[in-house]
């Protein structure tokens, strides 16, 4: 996405660093090389505040995506169910 290429971007990420002091939000990890921004919600994609937005690692991060998607398919399967029962 070039958003998340854009200096508009850089800025705002690193100043979630800078306020989260670079620690990752779930475990506490110290990763001021390596920190990741993780979108709560995207309903001010590309105007975020900073309150909507998760300094994690990268190992915190990728374990919050597949928890996210898992949820994902778990809301599918139950509106493919409903639906069925529904008819």
């Amino acid at each position: 996405m070039r958003y998340l290429r854009s200096d508009k971007w850089k800025k705002k990420r690193l100043a979630l660093g800078f306020k989260k002091k670079f620690i990752c939000e779930r475990c506490g990890t110290y990763c001021k090389d390596c920190f990741e921004v993780h979108h709560k919600t995207y309903i001010h994609i590309f105007k975020e505040p900073l309150c909507d937005l998760m300094l994690l690692c990268p190992k915190c991060h990728r374990i919050l995506e597949v928890q996210k998607r898992r949820e994902r398919k778990l809301r599918d399967v139950y509106k493919q169910r409903n639906a069925k029962v529904n008819t």
